[in-house]
């Protein structure tokens, strides 16, 4: 092994690494006895090349065997517009080889087999996936500009293997309680639902047809069974369909406890995993549990489950409206920038506009927490490049009625819309767009035509340099602060920190992660408690996606 860098890959068996493969042009081997690989590497400085390095560097890290440097060819692709980004996808475009399926060498769930029992086909599908992600490094050729982001990226990789070995601590008494909580109150419907004689709650079909027994226009889903969508349901529910009610909570209740508070029962921390690749503006998606989008229930706060043990506390620091400033500052917008410089709420301006133009009073909307409530999905709306026709079901009006208040966005905030139309130019030119540090993010659907992609495509190209421009700003904290870092959520960074150290930590991280590189900084809101959801910020989040019920199984 001459070269100065070298394909690696890791076959794991009951937590630990069970081979190591390593591979060039000239040299493909896997061994089970690769301790000897690593010292060699590190004493020669060779540089090792992973596909998805966090995977393989953390499992090295727990048998104690540390990198210092690395390459990783699914960051590479990733930044290259690569998709999908799994190496049994990318090898054959790129090499023309063929590699196996992890399955099919090994097997699946209870029919896996030990890998001592088939030890040459293992280290033979090991040594193939070194050799692959060797080869893709090397047609992966990133441009000189985009060099920094890569190694901004790898930094990245270093903290959330951190984060994720450290974990969240969970409280298993208030889990307990919690779960009980859930479980009468599921006994509570499952007797409601038996007066009206619906007994077997897990036979969906069934509930289905009887639900839809009888109505002039019946609604399936795309494999064309009836659909038991909580929305559609409720939409189509007629006066017999009273115990409609009590079988929808019933069923959100039980994927609710079967999830969490099943799932997590007798854990007394967890260690989710955050994937950098996971979204197309560089956002982290979440896994494992996925803790970027518990849901809400007024019987339980999952965030109240999390509390930080003897001698620590929590500090949570939130980017205070950071896609809307990230827009001020892209868009140069004097009425945005302006409101931003003089401390005013941009919410609260919407909300005035709005009651200028009389759309309230049109629409006999009242209630002052109803009108900011307006104000905040328009202007996160906008933002994320929302139409009429996504605005209504958020605002529960017609989609004609809409397009008055996406007017009158644009109306108070006037270079908006052309900014959001010279992003459409710059992504049918180059298929993406950029964020304010040049880092590419794809937007092929605005190449089509026309149709459902097209749209979807402009709204990409107006959305993605605000959602990719936050990821940057909130990255950008994490390098800066990464001791005691413990997660990561939308626009929130949240540390566990010794109760000694608290104050003085807090108070650094106000100092240090306020962002002032654009006109309007990026401000920070910092909060310290014994629980996650003692201080937890829900007021300023766009979900994008509005309802997550499932057709074939709860909401």
């Amino acid at each position: 092994m001459t070269s100065p860098t070298i394909g690696v890959d890791t076959e794991t068996e009951a937590g630990h690494i069970w081979c190591v493969g390593v591979a060039n042009d000239e040299y493909r081997h896997a061994t089970k006895d690769w301790w000897p690989l690593v010292e060699r590497f590190q004493t020669e400085n060779i540089t090792p090349i992973f596909h998805n390095a966090k995977w393989d560097v953390a499992e090295f890290r727990r048998e104690g065997a540390k990198w210092i440097r690395w390459e990783d060819t699914i960051l590479k692709a990733h930044m290259l517009g690569f998709h999908p980004l799994g190496l049994k996808a990318l090898t054959p475009i790129f090499t023309g080889v063929q590699l196996q399926e992890y399955g099919t060498v090994v097997g699946h769930g209870k029919k896996a087999v030990p890998m001592d029992s088939i030890a040459p086909r293992v280290l033979d599908y090991c040594s193939l996936d070194a050799w692959a992600a060797y080869q893709c490094n090397k047609r992966f050729t990133l441009p000189p500009a985009w060099q920094t982001l890569y190694e901004d990226e790898k930094h990245i990789t270093r903290i959330l293997m951190d984060m994720e070995a450290g974990g969240l601590p969970l409280d298993q008494g208030k889990l307990r309680h919690g779960r009980q909580v859930v479980l009468r109150r599921m006994a509570e419907l499952e007797r409601t639902l038996a007066d009206c004689g619906i007994e077997e709650l897990t036979k969906t079909e069934a509930i289905a047809r009887r639900f839809w027994k009888g109505k002039p226009k019946k609604v399936t889903t795309k494999s064309g069974r009836l659909s038991t969508k909580a929305a559609v349901m409720r939409e189509h529910a007629g006066p017999d369909d009273k115990w409609l009610a009590a079988f929808i909570e019933w069923k959100q209740l039980s994927h609710f406890e079967g999830t969490y508070l099943a799932a997590w029962k007798g854990q007394e921390s967890l260690h989710p995993s955050l994937n950098q690749t996971g979204a197309m503006t560089w956002r982290f998606s979440c896994s494992d549990p996925n803790l970027q989008n518990i849901p809400k229930s007024n019987l339980v706060s999952l965030y109240n489950l999390f509390v930080a043990p003897e001698g620590f506390t929590f500090v949570s620091l939130d980017y205070s409206q950071i896609e809307l400033r990230v827009l001020a500052n892209l868009t140069r917008d004097p009425a945005m920038l302006e409101a931003y410089l003089s401390g005013r709420d941009l919410h609260r301006e919407t909300q005035d506009n709005l009651e200028r133009m009389g759309l309230f009073e049109r629409h006999n909307i009242t209630h002052p927490d109803k009108k900011r409530v307006f104000a905040k999905t328009i202007n996160f709306g906008i933002a994320y490049g929302i139409t009429a026709h996504g605005l209504a079901p958020r605002l529960n009006l017609p989609e004609a009625a809409c397009q008055p208040f996406i007017d009158g966005f644009y109306e108070a905030y006037p270079t908006v819309r052309p900014w959001q139309q010279h992003q459409i130019a710059t992504g049918e030119e180059r298929g993406y767009v950029e964020t304010f540090t040049g880092r590419p993010l794809y937007v092929p659907c605005v190449l089509a035509e026309r149709g459902v992609l097209r749209i979807r495509g402009e709204n990409q190209c107006k959305n993605f340099p605000v959602q990719g421009g936050a990821a940057e700003i909130v990255k950008d904290g994490m390098r800066r602060a990464p001791q005691y870092l413990r997660m990561q959520v939308h626009d929130e960074l949240l540390y566990l920190v010794p109760k000694n150290e608290a104050p003085d930590y807090a108070q650094h991280l106000k100092e240090t992660l306020v962002d002032y590189r654009h006109d309007v900084p990026y401000t920070v809101d910092v909060k310290v408690g014994d629980s996650w959801g003692e201080i937890k910020a829900l007021a300023d989040l766009w979900v994008d996606d509005l309802n997550n019920d499932d057709e074939e199984g709860v909401q």
